[in-house]
């Protein structure tokens, strides 16, 4: 922001800069926002940080405040899926908080942070299946399509052949598999799971 005026009476606060960014977060990683470090104080400001969900309304709808530009996904404040923002605000220290209501309070301009669920997939097959049939197994995803996934065979803990890769965006999604050759038993194993934001391994 520019200077306000000229003389003894002016306001040099200034909360600088945040550089512009959108964020989208895999849970449970924080985020780092950058300030740029071009604030300007007088002898009783404080320069801190502020996450909030209003952009017309920013410091009447903060849901945490930080002393740096780092945020950490708090469950019981913030919600997946939703658009937040954060800002640098500046102006006199009151009792170790920026004061609102001083006259010369500055706020930056505003960037933008959506913390998304890493994606879960729970499989199912068809009940009536006897040892050694090929098999249509249904994979119920939570997250955003599209979803990528690698399943590969198992038995006794050791893979049986190989992994296969496989991509969609239908939910629920089946797709048809044929146990290895071979006698015993063999679990159905998803060795990695992505959908359009996040990755769960």
């Amino acid at each position: 922001a520019e200077d306000r005026c000229i003389g003894p009476s002016c306001c040099i606060t200034e909360a600088g800069t945040m550089q512009p960014a959108v964020f989208t977060i895999c849970l449970p990683e924080h985020v780092d926002f950058v300030h740029l470090g071009d604030q300007d104080l007088d002898a009783n400001d404080l320069l801190e940080f502020i996450l909030f969900t209003n952009p017309a309304n920013p410091t009447g709808s903060v849901l945490a405040t930080a002393a740096t530009p780092t945020f950490a996904y708090n469950p019981a404040l913030f919600q997946t899926g939703v658009t937040y923002f954060v800002a640098a605000i500046a102006g006199n220290n009151v009792n170790g908080a920026v004061d609102p209501n001083d006259p010369c309070f500055d706020i930056s301009n505003q960037v933008q942070v959506v913390w998304r669920p890493k994606p879960e997939v729970t499989l199912s097959i068809q009940p009536d299946a006897c040892e050694g049939d090929c098999v249509d197994v249904t994979a119920t995803f939570t997250g955003t399509a599209p979803f990528n996934f690698v399943w590969q065979w198992f038995s006794g803990g050791n893979p049986a052949g190989g992994s296969t890769p496989l991509s969609t965006n239908q939910n629920p999604f089946v797709f048809n598999v044929c146990p290895p050759a071979g006698t015993g038993l063999f679990d159905l194993c998803i060795l990695s799971l992505q959908d359009q934001y996040c990755a769960a391994p």
